[in-house]
């Protein structure tokens, strides 16, 4: 299948109920709006002082070590509201670069805890981030790497999603022209007894 045609092309559960997948997007939509306005108010200031060292709020862009315990930290440790809402923007956008970089690694590991948490931690870190109009274009740029590699792992399982839609169709396919076979055996055999008796 061409990749480009393959990152416009729908699974076949979207095409078989476009009416659930429409309203699942609103849904998504609207709770990333609310998101968006909770992450711009300001927490309490007790919320922000119980902050541990297992959630920071800034990652310097040279920090080496930083990095590394940041990595560590996406893996391990989910987002809380009051750190999100405390990062600013550089740093919001420095550990954005940093999952996308990992998002591949950590969806091909099937690790369906890490694979919620990358999530849980790209929803949030998005949900914080600037509007497109008020980011420099290399901040965009940033945003626009992690989407394009999202997509590029969603074309990938709903690749193999549609295989196995049709592995399992032909499957059925194949079970029914065995019973068909298997039934059209009987009737020989039934004829054939008719035709000995008489």
């Amino acid at each position: 299948m061409d990749p480009s045609a393959a990152a416009h092309s729908s699974s076949k559960i979207d095409q078989l109920y476009p009416d659930a997948q429409k309203s699942y997007y609103t849904l998504l939509r609207h709770r990333f709006l609310l998101l968006r306005s909770t992450l711009r108010c300001s927490p309490p200031a007790e919320a922000i002082s119980a902050l541990d060292h297992a959630h920071p709020i800034s990652l310097p862009r040279n920090a080496l070590s930083a990095h590394k315990e940041w990595r560590r930290l996406l893996l391990a440790v989910d987002p809380q509201m009051v750190q999100l809402a405390c990062m600013d923007t550089d740093s919001v956008l420095e550990v954005l670069e940093l999952l996308a970089r990992m998002m591949s690694d950590v969806v091909r590991s099937e690790d369906t805890e890490r694979v919620r948490r990358i999530g849980a931690w790209a929803w949030g870190l998005l949900g914080k981030s600037r509007e497109v109009g008020e980011l420099a274009t290399e901040d965009v740029g940033t945003i626009r790497n992690l989407g394009k590699r999202a997509a590029t792992i969603l074309r990938k399982i709903q690749e193999t999603e549609n295989n196995r839609f049709q592995e399992e169709e032909d499957s059925d396919s194949r079970v029914s022209d065995l019973e068909e076979m298997a039934q059209l055996d009987m009737q020989d055999k039934h004829v054939d007894e008719i035709k000995e008796e008489g």
